[in-house]
C-alpha cells in the first residue's frame, strides 16, 4: 500500500527524478531556519491540519525525511542518521544534510535557496563547503535571470 503524504508534493516514485531531489532539501531546509527545535505533538490525528502549530514543522520535516532515501539513494545511511536525529536543535539538523547538499550541488535554485538564507549561522556552514565554481554558475544564472526579467540584482551578487 502507498503512503500518503500531507505536507510534500512528492511521492516515493517522483521524488528522484529531475531537480526533486534539490527542491525537497529545500522543503527540509526552510522548515528548519523557521524553528529552533522541532516540537512532537502527542495529540492523535492532528496531521495534517497542524502546519501552523508549532508540531506542524516536526510533522513536515518528518515526512520530508522519510523520502530523502529515495531522493538520494547512495546516501540511505546518512538519510537514516537524519531521520533518528530529528530531536536535535535544527542548527545540529541542518549540518546533517551536508552531504546531501554535496550531491545536489549542481542545481543553481538549491544554491540560490542557500545563498537567500545564509545569514543563518548553519547554512553559512554549509555554504562554505560548496565549491567556489558552484556558486559563481549559480549567480550567473541567477543574474541573467534577473536582468531578463528587468529587475535589479540582490546585493550579494555583487
Amino acid at each position: 500500500m502507498q503512503k500518503t503524504f500531507f505536507h510534500s508534493p512528492f511521492s516515493k516514485e517522483t521524488v528522484s527524478s529531475g531537480a526533486s531531489p534539490a527542491l525537497l532539501l529545500q522543503f527540509i531546509l526552510n522548515e528548519l531556519t523557521k524553528a529552533e527545535t522541532l516540537l512532537e505533538t502527542t495529540l492523535p490525528f492532528s496531521s495534517p491540519f497542524d502546519w501552523k502549530t508549532p508540531a506542524g514543522s516536526f510533522n513536515k520535516v518528518t515526512e520530508h525525511a522519510e523520502l530523502l532515501p529515495f531522493a538520494f539513494p547512495s546516501l540511505e545511511k546518512e538519510a537514516k542518521a537524519f531521520q533518528e536525529s530529528l530531536h536535535l536543535p535544527c542548527d545540529e539538523l541542518i549540518s546533517f544534510l551536508e552531504p546531501f547538499i554535496l550531491v545536489a550541488k549542481e542545481n543553481v535554485y538549491l544554491l540560490y535557496f542557500l545563498m537567500q538564507h545564509r545569514s543563518h549561522v548553519a547554512i553559512a556552514r554549509l555554504i562554505t563547503k560548496i565549491p567556489k565554481e558552484n556558486l559563481e554558475k549559480m549567480q550567473s544564472v541567477v543574474a541573467t535571470k534577473y536582468r531578463k526579467k528587468g529587475l535589479s540584482l540582490p546585493q550579494w551578487i555583487y
